[in-house]
């Protein structure tokens, strides 16, 4: 009985190899000799080089900006552009310290001017007011008497509607630039 066993064991051994052999040669028989990933190149390569054939050359260079002379000057953008104060009195310290006040933001302005007073005392501090109600930019200029500190409302007016839209923040760059 147990010689039985082996050579049925013996037997389902060489079947499975024949069956792989067998596996084998077809595959290599009937294999397609090329490679899928050179036939998907190839022919991508065709079509990119007759689209580009299609393509329409556009020249390079662009139009030049030009912004509006009114803003412009407003921002001193002139011929001779100031880059700092243009009256650098003796108790200007630079760099100046320049930040906005959002409506509601009046006490963490108040917590930033105190600590500008306290940490950098020699540097001037101007806080914009942007849209704020009259108690507010009160409170503000009330805190704000010294003469290194001032609270100025920002005038939209003079400038594109955008900057109006405080989720922008589009202001910024205006307020830095106007801080003379």
């Amino acid at each position: 009985m147990l010689g039985m066993m082996e050579q049925m064991k013996s037997k389902s051994f060489v079947a499975l190899v024949a069956c792989i052999i067998i596996t084998s040669i077809v595959v290599c028989l009937f294999e397609d000799s090329k490679p899928l990933i050179h036939d998907f190149l190839s022919s991508s390569e065709r079509q990119i080089t007759h689209q580009l054939k299609d393509i329409k050359m556009v020249s390079s260079e662009t139009p030049g900006i030009e912004g509006n002379p009114e803003y412009l000057k407003i921002l001193g953008f002139t011929d001779s552009p100031w880059l700092y104060f243009s009256n650098n009195s003796k108790n200007v310290t630079l760099p100046v310290i320049v930040t906005a006040v959002s409506p509601g933001e009046s006490e963490m302005a108040l917590v930033f001017m105190k600590s500008c007073q306290k940490y950098m005392p020699d540097h001037s501090v101007i806080l914009y007011g942007l849209d704020l109600s009259v108690r507010e930019a009160t409170a503000l200029q009330q805190a704000c008497n010294l003469t290194k500190c001032a609270v100025r409302m920002f005038e939209f007016d003079f400038f594109p509607s955008h900057l109006r839209n405080l989720k922008l923040s589009a202001y910024r760059p205006v307020i830095i630039q106007v801080s003379e």
